[in-house]
């Protein structure tokens, strides 16, 4: 029965020394992270004008719930957007957003849930796609002058899983 414990002690202890805390320092965020986070940037051109988005990412095989992509994306944003006559809100915005996303992943919207942390508007969200049973479950939120985007990619029967969680509820703005 001991044997059974350290075994099981070991590969919770390796389990957990894959996850580390990655942080960045402009814009100031931190979050939970499993495997090697890499980066990549894009410039993206909208209706809106071009975007310099940041890509941190980490394709993970290392986790045990069958999560295979965490990733973290950031852009600047103008906030004249949100003043004047013209003005949207940021939670539009923010709902724009996750449209955008479930329609660029081909996917359907199992739900989406409006949060606010520390002031933050935020929408958090699940997708599912039908075709390749693949789930989706992400949070969009503004900051000062950053929209993030926060995502983790599993296949369908894994779709409620801590790992999930523990990325995205890990992620403060500093």
């Amino acid at each position: 029965m001991r044997i059974i414990f350290f075994l099981f002690l070991a590969f919770q202890m390796h389990s957990q020394a894959v996850w580390s805390n990655f942080s960045s320092t402009d814009p100031g965020f931190a979050v939970d992270i499993p495997g090697q986070v890499q980066r990549k940037d894009r410039i993206v051109t909208t209706d809106l004008g071009e975007f310099n988005i940041t890509t941190y990412y980490s394709v993970s095989s290392v986790d045990s719930s069958e999560n295979t992509l965490y990733l973290i994306n950031y852009f600047e944003i103008n906030n004249d957007l949100f003043e004047g006559d013209s003005a949207v809100t940021k939670e539009e915005f923010l709902s724009t957003m996750v449209d955008n996303i479930r329609e660029d992943l081909k996917t359907k919207e199992i739900y989406r849930n409006s949060v606010a942390d520390s002031e933050v508007p935020g929408i958090i969200y699940r997708f599912e796609n039908e075709q390749n049973a693949s789930s989706v479950k992400g949070k969009v939120m503004i900051r000062d002058k950053y929209l993030f985007s926060l995502q983790v990619f599993t296949i369908k029967q894994f779709a409620l899983n801590k790992n999930m969680d523990r990325f995205i509820n890990s992620f403060y703005l500093k």
